[in-house]
């Protein structure tokens, strides 16, 4: 997301990306009802890993499901940091709580969610025991030991705090593994030649010492004022990067593909094409040009799609040259590891539910690798998939023909001229429509009304789970537009007045309806 549009318009973004009533199923009120296809007396144990979006929006979804299917299962949140909110805890602790840290948790106290979530809970290992039809999950967790309460027979809690001291490991078992740890945490960091030279050589009488930082680390422009910072990829955090950069540095150079177009109304960004390399004096790019006045270094370059706690126990396999390769017509089937190659984690079926030869299909789902689609609407469906899977897991029965259908997907970007070893989990958009996030949350939805499972939100037109007002704003330079036409409104002052008294969802898709309907021309910053 954005940093300035979720600074700008808060409210707006609120009603547009999240769900205006937090993390709600869309028309929940329209479902029809159905009766849970439990196969056990044993109530099923699911764990899920990290207290993000994802995360909690599975919670909700599946307290729902159980609720309304009069079902009995044991949920349990594992966090390994001290508080909910995923990324947007992270900000909070640098910059003082955030809205959407703070929307995280009015949802957890509005569903009654807090005691299924274990702060502090680190799951170091996560080890399937047992094969492709049955077995289980065993979690290594490290948790705060319990300490004893501080008496003047017992002042023992106040030595110094140690973490190794105060720190235990206990072991979990469970059924089925959500993991929602998201792709923002492990920075992706081009090992670019002559880096190490470059660093090394600062200037003796410049104030400056050169530094080269990932855009992880970036809370605000205080460390590169009056500074040459060069900005190393145009996606979405280096243009707000640079848009929050210009007015305070002296001079930014922002690197990026020639496809990328950047902000056209940031005009002292100064556009160079890829990095290629350092030396001691100079950075170099690829049409061989270079800069030798660059103080700081902004890698802007993405996240690695790694699971540490999947591959401590041998259910992830990371190896940076896999490439995805047909298998389903092979028969005996060879074995299929789940394998990350830093960017495309496989086999996932529709970027969810994994499809290794090593476990069930049905035992574990990855939430919220998708980039560049609302982030809990697009959880939500996947939470939606992933617990009627759980219900029910013969509708997964079949893993090869599921396998066939990832590999024609694969298939077809290749033909669309892709490359879905890079593309990653990134939503192409074939029909050149602007809606291939609507269409990834339509088609998990649409993979369980094949099935016959009824009892689903289908608030959209023809029975879609994306309703008509989301699907007409699934557009992405549509949003960068309105961005743009917000932050001009802003300058004039007019924001305050066009927010004011919008209260209802229809009050905000007016304003968005708005927003798109009269488009003004970004001037410069």
């Amino acid at each position: 997301m954005l940093l300035g549009l979720a600074s700008a318009l808060p409210a707006l973004i609120n009603c547009f990306l999240p769900w205006q009533h937090p993390f709600g199923v869309p028309g929940q009120s329209d479902c029809l009802h159905f009766q849970a296809r439990e196969t056990s007396s044993t109530p099923k144990r699911i764990a899920v890993v990290g207290a993000g979006t994802a995360g909690l929006s599975f919670l909700k979804v599946s307290q729902e499901y159980q609720r309304e299917h009069n079902v009995n299962w044991e949920v349990v949140l594992y966090e390994q940091r001290y508080d909910i909110g995923g990324v947007w805890y992270a900000v909070s602790f640098l910059q003082g709580l955030h809205p959407m840290c703070q929307y995280h948790k009015d949802l957890v106290a509005h569903y009654n969610l807090t005691e299924l979530i274990h702060l502090r809970h680190n799951v170091t290992v996560a080890r399937w025991l047992g094969n492709v039809s049955h077995g289980h999950w065993e979690l290594t967790i490290q948790k705060p030991r319990k300490i004893p309460s501080v008496t003047p027979q017992n002042p023992t809690r106040y030595r110094r705090w140690n973490p190794e001291h105060e720190l235990e490991t206990i072991y979990q078992k469970f059924d089925y593994l959500i993991v929602a740890t998201g792709h923002n945490r492990y920075p992706h960091v081009d090992n670019f030649p002559g880096k190490g030279d470059w660093l090394s050589n600062s200037d003796p009488k410049s104030q400056f010492r050169r530094d080269i930082r990932h855009s992880m680390y970036f809370m605000g422009p205080q460390p590169y004022i009056n500074r040459t910072v060069l900005i190393v990829g145009g996606g979405f955090s280096g243009m707000d990067i640079g848009n929050h950069l210009t007015p305070f540095v002296s001079k930014a150079y922002i690197a990026r593909s020639a496809e990328t177009t950047g902000d056209p109304s940031n005009h002292f960004l100064i556009p160079k094409p890829r990095l290629s390399h350092f030396d001691r004096d100079a950075i170099y790019f690829e049409d061989g040009s270079s800069v030798t006045d660059v103080d700081s270094v902004i890698l802007a370059t993405g996240y690695l799609y790694i699971i540490p706690f999947l591959s401590a126990g041998d259910a992830l396999t990371v190896d940076p040259n896999a490439k995805s390769r047909n298998t389903s017509h092979i028969h005996p089937p060879p074995p299929l590891p789940l394998t990350s190659n830093g960017k495309y984690i496989r086999p996932l079926y529709k970027h969810t539910m994994s499809l290794s030869s090593y476990f069930p299909p049905s035992s574990l789902f990855v939430l919220g690798l998708q980039s560049g689609t609302p982030p809990a609407l697009t959880d939500a469906a996947q939470a939606i998939f992933a617990t009627r899977v759980i219900a029910d897991p013969s509708l997964v029965a079949g893993r090869i023909l599921l396998l066939r259908e990832l590999e024609e997907e694969e298939e077809r970007l290749r033909r669309a001229g892709y490359d879905p070893d890079k593309q990653g989990h990134s939503p192409v958009d074939f029909d050149g429509r602007g809606k291939a996030s609507s269409n990834f949350m339509d088609g998990l939805i649409d993979f369980l009304k094949r099935r016959n499972v009824t009892g689903l939100p289908l608030p959209g037109s023809g029975g879609r789970y994306v309703e008509d007002w989301r699907r007409r704003h699934d557009n992405f330079p549509g949003l960068i537009r309105m961005f743009f036409t917000w932050r001009e409104i802003e300058k004039r002052g007019e924001g305050g007045k066009m927010v004011a008294g919008r209260r209802t969802e229809e009050d905000w898709i007016e304003l968005l309806d708005y927003l798109v309907a009269h488009p003004l021309p970004p001037t410069p910053i």
